[in-house]
């Protein structure tokens, strides 16, 4: 569980920092084959997005950042740069 969330929380964060801000979550699905993460934008991500996306997403997998979880209340959360995974 805690490999998908990050996995998810990766995506969100290179989709918010290379195509825009304004990208939010719609949905998700996991399974043993395929991970879908659906977002609100305006268009269809254009190949070259998709590219940035994903070497974005690769270059933090290869930084291994340490993983740390944290609980606080939700108010303090959003401020913090990982209000993309707070449901």
């Amino acid at each position: 569980m805690r490999k998908t969330i990050l996995q998810l929380t990766l995506l969100n964060e290179a989709l918010r920092h290379e195509v825009g801000s304004h990208i939010k979550q719609a949905g998700s699905l996991v399974t043993d084959e395929k991970l879908r993460f659906d977002i609100t934008h305006f268009a269809p991500l254009t190949k070259e997005e998709i590219e940035k996306v994903e070497k974005e997403v690769n270059n933090q997998i290869w930084n291994a950042l340490e993983i740390k979880t944290e609980e606080m209340p939700i108010a303090e959360a959003r401020k913090t740069w990982c209000s993309s995974i707070i449901w």
